[in-house]
């Protein structure tokens, strides 16, 4: 496979540190750069005055994928910049611990609840006595 073919792709994936992602972007920007002038230099090569019509289509389709390469390239940098920037903007959130609490607290609170549940259920027996002699005086 040329070089200069990219029909293929691969996803990479690495560790860097926090404060070198923005210099590491900006390498690989440079490197966008160094291909784009690559293909300004090849320009006159690409379009010579010697080509038949379907070897100048060839060249412009060639130096239009290199193009939009590059332009992707570089579009997915500017993802990544955006994104640094969007998280490093971020204001931590504040820790949520539990409250301290103390076994006899917990006792107590336990007992509060059975009481509430217990009125609940005393509550809920009101009713179902209420519905029943509803029941029997419409009978």
């Amino acid at each position: 496979m040329s070089s200069e073919q990219n029909d293929v792709r691969a996803n990479l994936s690495f560790s860097v540190e926090v404060n070198r992602t923005i210099e590491l972007v900006r390498w690989l920007v440079s490197l966008e750069g160094t291909r784009l002038v690559k293909i300004v230099e090849g320009w006159n090569e690409s379009f010579e005055p010697g080509q038949d019509n379907n070897e100048l289509l060839a060249a412009m389709d060639k130096t239009k994928l290199q193009l939009l390469d590059v332009s992707r390239m570089i579009e997915q940098y500017q993802n990544m910049v955006v994104g640094f920037l969007d998280q490093s903007d971020k204001k931590p959130e504040p820790e949520t611990s539990m409250p301290d609490i103390t076994v006899e607290q917990l006792k107590q609170k336990l007992q509060e609840l059975e009481r509430f549940n217990g009125f609940i259920d005393k509550i809920n027996e009101q009713e179902e006595e209420e519905d029943n002699e509803s029941d029997e005086t419409s009978v």
